[in-house]
């Protein structure tokens, strides 16, 4: 499948200058997981932090850009969450979105338009701090922050190559539930969904 490819492509640096490059001229695809999981039965409550690290959340209005630079990027909302891992500095972050549309760049379109889900998306820990059940705690601490709202559902979006962290979320109790397909060629564009808790379409 070509956007399989054209995907596996971005997985290395050499690889992603090639991506890029066929990006600019209108070549582009990519095949994505769409996980969810309940947050019923989640209190909210505090949780053990990873040995010799801190966990805190904050709105996106209330980071400091010189505090947090990794965190000042495209896209984020004053009303989002993000929390981040710190150890002597910042190590990780992911970011909590609900009751408004995020722009997933990877498939061109938004996401998490639905008004009782919340979106995580931006997960990193830095590459000498992995292994360490960093992500997985940070994907925690946003599924408990998000059920301090009226969400009921959280969602993420994961490359299908992508597996540790398909692991991670699904460690962290979430599903696979779909299977999006995304492939745009020389202003031609095609965006499928596959349900796979059935063999349709959703």
């Amino acid at each position: 499948m070509i956007t399989d490819r054209l995907w596996r492509l971005t997985r290395n640096e050499y690889g992603r200058a090639v991506y890029d490059a066929l990006a600019k001229r209108g070549v582009t695809g990519s095949l994505m997981y769409a996980y969810a999981r309940s947050l019923h039965g989640i209190d909210g409550s505090e949780h053990t932090d990873p040995d010799g690290i801190a966990l805190e959340a904050r709105r996106g209005r209330d980071l400091d850009a010189n505090e947090t630079p990794k965190l000042a990027f495209d896209g984020l909302d004053p009303t989002d969450v993000v929390v981040f891992a710190r150890s002597d500095r910042i190590v990780g972050h992911v970011v909590l979105s609900y009751s408004r549309p995020v722009y997933a760049g990877v498939i061109e379109t938004t996401v998490g338009e639905a008004i009782d889900t919340a979106y995580l998306w931006r997960l990193h820990v830095d590459s000498e701090h992995r292994q360490r059940g960093i992500g997985t705690a940070l994907v925690d601490r946003a599924c408990r922050e998000a059920a301090r709202t009226d969400t009921t559902t959280a969602t993420a979006l994961v490359a299908v190559d992508n597996v540790p962290s398909r692991a991670l979320f699904e460690t962290a109790g979430f599903e696979r539930q779909s299977l999006i397909v995304y492939g745009r060629a020389f202003g031609l564009t095609h965006r499928t969904r596959w349900s796979l808790s059935d063999t349709g379409r959703e």
